[in-house]
C-alpha cells in the first residue's frame, strides 16, 4: 500500500529586497513550506554574514547592514537595519532581482518592480538622493531548513543602471 504524503501550500507575501533580511526570512518560510513535508528539521542556528556585492559604479555607496541580535535563534525576534547613500534618486520603473540558493541549489531567481515591492515599507519609492536608513523587525521561523542559504538582492534604476547589491549568507544548522 502506498501512502500519500500531504503537503500544505503556504501563500507568502512577495519578498521586499529593500531590506534583504525580509527577503531572507520570507525565503526561509518558503523553504520551510516546500521542504516541510519532506524532512524533519534540526535545531536551527543562524551564522550571519553580509557583503556589498556592488562596486564604486553603483548608485548606493557606504552600505552598512546590522542584524540584532547578531546570531538570532529560531523563534527569536530580530531587527535588521540597512543604510547607504544614494548618489541619484530611485524612481518608478526601477527593478529588483532576488536570487536565493540553499545548499548550492537555486530556489529563487526573480525580477520584479522595485517600487511595488517597496510600497509598504518605511522607504517607499521614489527614494530621494542622499542618506537612506531602513529598519525591519521580524521573527526567525522555528522550522527553518538546514544548510547554507545565500540571498542576493540587486536593484537597477529606471535606466538600467546598477543601484544596490547586498548578499547575505547564513549557515542554518
Amino acid at each position: 500500500t502506498q501512502q500519500r504524503r500531504k503537503s500544505s501550500a503556504v501563500r507568502l507575501p512577495t519578498p521586499c529586497p529593500f531590506v534583504i533580511m525580509k527577503t531572507f526570512f520570507v525565503a526561509v518560510l518558503l523553504l520551510a513550506a516546500v521542504v516541510g513535508s519532506q524532512a524533519a528539521y534540526a535545531n536551527t542556528t543562524l551564522a550571519t554574514g553580509w557583503k556589498n556585492c556592488g562596486d564604486s559604479s553603483y548608485t548606493a555607496q557606504n552600505l552598512q547592514v546590522t542584524i540584532s541580535p547578531a546570531n538570532p535563534q529560531p523563534g527569536d525576534s530580530y531587527t535588521y537595519t540597512s543604510s547607504y547613500d544614494l548618489t541619484k534618486p530611485v524612481e518608478t520603473g526601477s527593478t529588483e532581482t532576488i536570487k536565493l540558493t540553499l545548499r548550492g541549489i537555486p530556489v529563487e531567481n526573480k525580477t520584479t518592480d522595485l517600487c511595488t515591492a517597496l510600497a509598504k515599507t518605511d522607504t517607499p519609492c521614489p527614494i530621494a538622493a542622499g542618506h537612506v536608513t531602513s529598519v525591519t523587525k521580524g521573527t526567525i521561523p522555528t522550522d527553518a531548513p538546514s544548510g547554507t542559504l545565500i540571498a542576493t538582492a540587486s536593484w537597477k534604476d529606471q535606466a538600467g543602471n546598477n543601484v544596490l547589491c547586498i548578499q547575505l549568507e547564513f549557515d542554518l544548522q
